[in-house]
């Protein structure tokens, strides 16, 4: 199985060589493309990043609107 996979690996990247001429100029276009990437959706990584920091703590938010008072259970993505 993990032969495929090397198989798969090689015939990319001498795919790629094909396409980039050389191993350089193809780390320094992943490696733009990855900072392009990175500052597109830094906001989106950052709610993602508060999402699981606020799901992962051990005590639940408790919600109190005048004598009602429930902890709140669902949580769903939010853009902080």
């Amino acid at each position: 199985m993990i032969y495929i996979y090397f198989i798969w690996f090689l015939a990319i990247l001498i795919i790629l060589n094909g396409v980039f001429g050389n191993f350089s100029s193809l780390g320094i276009s992943l490696s733009l493309i990855g900072a392009g990437l990175a500052f597109a959706l830094q906001q989106v990584i950052l709610s993602f990043a508060a999402w699981f920091l606020i799901i992962m703590k051990s005590d639940p938010i408790r919600l109190e609107t005048g004598s009602i008072s429930r902890a709140r259970i669902f949580w769903e993505m939010l853009r902080t």
